[in-house]
This record gives C-alpha cells, structure tokens and sequence, in this order.
C-alpha cells in the first residue's frame, strides 16, 4: 500500500504546470478515476502508474517527499 502526500504532489504538478488533465492522460486513465485514486489518498495507484507518474511529472528525488519510498522496487520491477 502507497501512502502519499497528496497536498506535497499537488504542489509539485503545479509548479511543473501539469494538470490532472494530462497527468490522466500520460497515466492511460479517466480523469475520474485519477481524481477518485487522488481522493483515496493515492493507495490505489498501481506500480506502473507510479512509475508512469515519476516520468511525466518528473518526481526522481521528491518521491521521499510524498511518500513513495518504493522507487527502486518499482523500477527493478518494470524493468523486468
């Protein structure tokens, strides 16, 4: 289970000028369900969707920050 900061992500999106718009849309998602994911505190991100999310935004050293302390798992998990 991922816990996330979400006030810490919603800060980074804005300051890199992404919007939820297009955060679903890089993630292959509804907007809906990526507002319903952020709304649930974020636990309902898949891995890929993380990974998917640490490359658009970019988040590599502000993960920490929000919360997904996972980023070496995730990417030897993707990589595989």
């Amino acid at each position: 289970m991922v816990n996330v900061n979400l006030d810490r992500l919603k800060g980074l999106m804005t300051e890199r000028h992404v919007t939820q718009d297009s955060l679903a849309l890089a993630l292959g998602i509804a907007r809906s369900t990526l507002f319903r994911k952020m709304q649930r505190g974020g636990k309902d991100f898949t891995a890929q969707e993380i990974f998917k999310m640490m490359q658009f935004i970019p988040l590599r050293r502000e993960l920490s920050l929000i919360g997904f302390s996972v980023v070496d798992e995730l990417e030897a998990l993707l990589a595989a």
